[in-house]
């Protein structure tokens, strides 16, 4: 298998980037769910311990209704990494992973979001005024995803499933829209669009260089309600669609 270093601030692999593979130890059991050799040496899941009022879960899902607004505002861009795992195909007009764009006569501009889906268009995203990029890669049905993405101006970066992308960009860049960045839909400037269905493991995003949201998937166990919780403000995050998130295992 890769061998490499795994990052738990932002659950990244970083293999090896020489002619040849890192020499390793004998495997270490501590904190270790399940060892595997595959991509990843070993792949660690640590308690979040969030307020006792939550339950941490393994992901949530939306079903194409729902969707989670973070209040965050990203004037310049941001950067977002996550794990992700399409449960409904998703058409090549793509599915808002997270961000926010100016959306008028049909089409986009000022656009701040990473997009996906599992067509021939795969993974994009915007990078103010009509800059874009679709980097060549697919989302499937079933499979668990990773990225980390920045399309903030002279930081733009997409490593998607360990592997990094060159930035080649379509269109020029520009101003970013500054509406909220959302989750599992686009709210833009004049609709909501761009639902999906999709489960969501983690989501965190940074703006100006700094952790502004770090979203665990949990529910509220006075009422089950099942949203996310933002380690960073404190914050429970729940629906603003219709309907009702699905949710994972206990963690």
């Amino acid at each position: 298998g890769k061998t490499g270093m795994f990052d738990l601030a932002h659950n990244t692999f970083y293999p090896a980037q020489g002619t040849t593979e890192f020499v390793v130890g004998n495997s270490v059991g501590a904190k270790v769910v399940k060892p595997i050799f595959t991509s990843r040496v070993v792949e660690a899941k640590l308690s979040h311990n969030l307020p006792s009022a939550y339950q941490e879960v393994e992901w949530i899902g939306s079903s194409g209704t729902q969707y989670i607004d973070t209040g965050l505002s990203a004037p310049n861009g941001f950067r977002a990494a996550g794990k992700i795992e399409f449960t409904v195909a998703a058409p090549s007009s793509g599915i808002n992973i997270i961000g926010t764009s100016t959306f008028a006569n049909g089409g986009y501009s000022n656009r701040n979001f990473v997009i996906s889906d599992t067509s021939t268009n795969g993974w994009c995203s915007g990078f103010g005024g009509t800059g874009y990029q679709y980097y060549g890669v697919s989302s499937a049905v079933g499979k668990i995803e990773t990225f980390d993405i920045s399309n903030v101006h002279n930081e733009e970066k997409c490593v998607i499933n360990d592997k990094n992308y060159a930035i080649s960009i379509t269109g020029s860049k520009g101003t970013f829209y500054a509406g909220n960045l959302t989750i599992f839909a686009m709210k833009t400037s004049s609709e909501i669009r761009n639902y999906g269905s999709y489960k969501v493991y983690y989501m965190r995003v940074y703006i100006g260089g700094s952790l502004r949201g770090n979203y665990v998937p949990c529910y509220r166990k006075s009422d089950n309600v099942i949203g996310m919780y933002d380690l960073v403000t404190n914050t429970f995050l729940v629906n603003q669609g219709s309907g009702t998130f699905t949710k994972g295992s206990n963690v």
